[in-house]
C-alpha cells in the first residue's frame, strides 16, 4: 500500500541518494521554502500528484523506479574497486546491484533467518600495517580458515558471518564492491575476472565489511594503485589485511623450508597457485616476509608472472549465489513474483533466468 509515509520516505532517499539538498529539490518542485518538502517527507503533508511528478524529473527517475517496492535507495551504502569507470558506468553497475539487492532482500524478508552476529575488527585510523596483520590472523583462527584460506573463506564468511557474496557479471573496468547495509553486509564480485583476482577484491571488500564504522571506505577506489604514498590509510590496511588472510605466513614459511630449488618465476607461480592468489601478489608477499631479497625481487621478470588481470571465462563461478537463485525459483513457484518482473529486474531474458535455474540444478517452474 502506498502510503505519505511511503512517499516521503522514497522522496528522501532518492535525494539523499543523489546528494541534492532539500533547498534545490524544494525550488524544483515550486515551493517558495524547504519546510513544505520536509513536512512531505516525514508524512505529516500529503503530496499532490503535480508535485510528484516535478520531483521525479529533477530527480532523472521514472514513476515506476519511484514506487518500487523491491528496492534498497537509502539502505545501502558502496566501495567500488574499479579501473578508471567513469561516473555514468558506476552509477550504471550501481543500479544494477541495487535491484539484485533489494530483490533477494525481498525474497528472504519472510523467511525465519539466523542472524549472524558480525564482528567488527578494532581497526582505526591509528592502526598499523601490523595491526591488520594481526588481526586478519586471529580471523583466520577464529574462523578456522586453515593453511590455505582461499579455499574455503567466502563459504564460511557466508554461514558463519551472514556477509552474501554476489556474482555477477559486472564492466570490465568494475572488479568488486563493497556492501553496507543497517541489517547485513554483502559482497559483489566481477565473475568474469581470474580467481586470484577476484580472491583478492572479495578479502579486500570483506575488510571492509568488518572496519566500515570506524574506517569508512572511499564510494570509488582504483584498484592496483601503484604509487603506495598515495593510498589512504584504510587502503594500506585493507591491503596488509589481505596479504595477511589469504597467504597466511607460517603456511608460506613452511613451503619456503621445503623448497631446495631457486625462488624463480616458476616458483613463486607454483605457489601463488597454491594459495590461489595472483602471482605479483605472492611475489610481493615473499619480500615483506624478508624471505626473498631486494635483488630477488627486482630481478624477477614480471612477463613470466601470472598477472591474473586478463578475464577467465574457464573458471568463472554460477551467476549470482545458490541462496539467491534458489530463493528466486520457490518464488515464482509459489507466485511470489512474476517471471517477467524476476527477468527485468535481473537485467536478463526469460530464456537466460531459465539457464541460472538450470546451472543451480534447480526445479523449472515456468515453461517459456
Amino acid at each position: 500500500m502506498v502510503t505519505d509515509n511511503f512517499i516521503g520516505e522514497r522522496l528522501a532517499a532518492f535525494r539523499n541518494s543523489r546528494g541534492i539538498k532539500q533547498s534545490d529539490l524544494s525550488k524544483a518542485m515550486g515551493f517558495k521554502d524547504r519546510q513544505t518538502l520536509s513536512a512531505i517527507e516525514t508524512g505529516e503533508r500529503k503530496m499532490q500528484p503535480e508535485e510528484l511528478l516535478s520531483a521525479i524529473e529533477f530527480l532523472h527517475i521514472t514513476m515506476d523506479e519511484f514506487l518500487d517496492p523491491i528496492s534498497v535507495i537509502g539502505k545501502a551504502q558502496f566501495s567500488w574497486r574499479q579501473y578508471d569507470a567513469s561516473e555514468a558506468e558506476l552509477d550504471e553497475t550501481e543500479k544494477y546491484v541495487s535491484k539484485i539487492i533489494a530483490l533477494f532482500e525481498y525474497l528472504i524478508k519472510d523467511k525465519e533467518e539466523k542472524l549472524a552476529i558480525l564482528p567488527k575488527l578494532p581497526l582505526n585510523k591509528q592502526s598499523t600495517v601490523s595491526d591488520a596483520e594481526f588481526y586478519a590472523k586471529q580471523l583466520t583462527a577464529h574462523l578456522n580458515l586453515g593453511k590455505y584460506p582461499a579455499q574455503k573463506i567466502q563459504s564460511i564468511v557466508s554461514e558463519r558471518l551472514g556477509i552474501k557474496t554476489f556474482y555477477l557479471d559486472l564492466n570490465p573496468k568494475v572488479s568488486s564492491a563493497a556492501v553496507n547495509m543497517t541489517s547485513k553486509n554483502y559482497i559483489v564480485i566481477n565473475r568474469s575476472e581470474v580467481l586470484g583476482i577476484r580472491n583478492f577484491n572479495y578479502a579486500h571488500d570483506l575488510f571492509h565489511s568488518l572496519t566500515w564504522d570506524a574506517l569508512i571506505p572511499l564510494k570509488v577506489k582504483k584498484a592496483y594503485l601503484n604509487d603506495k604514498g598515495k593510498k589512504p590509510i584504510v587502503e594500506k590496511l585493507a591491503d596488509a589485511f589481505v596479504s595477511s588472510i589469504l597467504m597466511p605466513q607460517d603456511t608460506i614459511r613452511a613451503h619456503m623450508n621445503l623448497n631446495t630449488n631457486d625462488v624463480d618465476e616458476d616458483y613463486v607461480n607454483a605457489l601463488a597457485d597454491k594459495f590461489l592468489v595472483n602471482s605479483p601478489a605472492m611475489l610481493v608477499r615473499l619480500k615483506t616476509l624478508g624471505l626473498i631479497t631486494q635483488a630477488q625481487f627486482d630481478g624477477m621478470d614480471r612477463n613470466k608472472l601470472k598477472e591474473g588481470r586478463g578475464l577467465s571465462k574457464t573458471t568463472q563461478p554460477l551467476s549470482f549465489n545458490f541462496e539467491f537463485a534458489s530463493a528466486l525459483n520457490e518464488a515464482i513457484g509459489s507466485g511470489k513474483i512474476s517471471v517477467r518482473k524476476a527477468a527485468e529486474d535481473l537485467n536478463i531474458s526469460i530464456n537466460s533466468l531459465k539457464v541460472v535455474f538450470v546451472n543451480h540444478n534447480l526445479p523449472q517452474v515456468f515453461d517459456l
